[in-house]
């Protein structure tokens, strides 16, 4: 699954990198932001902002995106990862422990800690990834996939080699494979597809994928469905954009969050 094929080209190469002189000087008591201002110039910070569905390949995907928007890379993954990281991106927890949550128990009964994870290369269309640990001391090998969500279930950076970015997809084909997001008032939403609506137990609206610092003190969080601006009900990325950039005033957006809703108000 996570064997790139020339069908797949046109999801460009993923890959989280940060070389291993870099990641060891990161703890997880640091920030995301602070980790990414320590790396060096052929290292980029993204953070996940879409896990979704492809229609060509038949197969999932998690969106990597830069902190500036200028990168954006997807990787395949499986059925089993993708619903591993949305329930580490979004607080769901299972009745019982799921592998991913076996793992971070471990980590964390042992004392160690998750410093950053780092997709470093592509060898023969094979993509390879390294979790470091500990300041840097230990350091484990691992499918992309899975570093991903052990950094979205401990929050531990994750950072993507320059040089990955640089192959492109063919003409004509970006457009398709870009997450169909947008960011407004310090709120990033995404497409409710139908089978995030269905993981969401969610009808209409858009799913909330990344709120920054101000935003999440107004009481959004990822994981949340807004379903209407004021009045107006949500159909889309695009519509909540234009609603929510409108003239100076106050906003008030109706939410739902596990199937409870409630309103949240924003002043412009």
């Amino acid at each position: 699954m996570e064997r790139a094929s020339l069908r797949r080209v046109c999801l460009m190469v993923l890959a989280a990198v940060l070389t291993a002189c870099s990641c060891a000087r990161h703890s997880q008591s640091q920030s995301t932001t602070a980790a990414a201002a320590e790396v060096g110039p052929d290292e980029v910070a993204v953070k996940v902002t879409a896990v979704g569905f492809d229609d060509m390949t038949q197969a999932h995907y998690v969106m990597l995106t830069s902190a500036d928007r200028a990168h954006q890379l997807p990787i395949l993954i499986g059925e089993g990862e993708a619903d591993a990281i949305l329930r580490a991106l979004h607080g769901i927890k299972a009745e019982r422990p799921m592998t991913l949550d076996l793992m971070k128990s471990i980590i964390e009964t042992n004392g160690d800690q998750v410093d950053c994870v780092s997709i470093f290369d592509i060898r023969d269309e094979v993509y390879y990834a390294t979790i470091y640990m500990n300041g840097g001391k230990t350091r484990v090998d691992s499918r992309p996939s899975d570093a991903i969500a052990l950094a979205a279930n401990t929050g531990a950076p994750i950072f993507v080699a320059s040089k990955l970015f640089e192959e492109k997809p063919p003409p004509g084909l970006q457009s398709k494979y870009e997450p169909r997001t947008v960011t407004a008032i310090g709120i990033t939403v995404e497409e409710l597809t139908p089978a995030l609506a269905e993981y969401f137990h969610a009808s209409r609206g858009v799913l909330v994928s990344d709120v920054d610092p101000e935003a999440a003190k107004n009481g959004v969080e990822r994981g949340d469905i807004i379903v209407q601006i004021g009045t107006h009900p949500i159909g889309g990325p695009n519509e909540f954009a234009r609603l929510a950039n409108g003239g100076p005033g106050t906003l008030v957006l109706r939410i739902s969050h596990d199937g409870a809703e409630h309103n949240v108000s924003f002043a412009r």
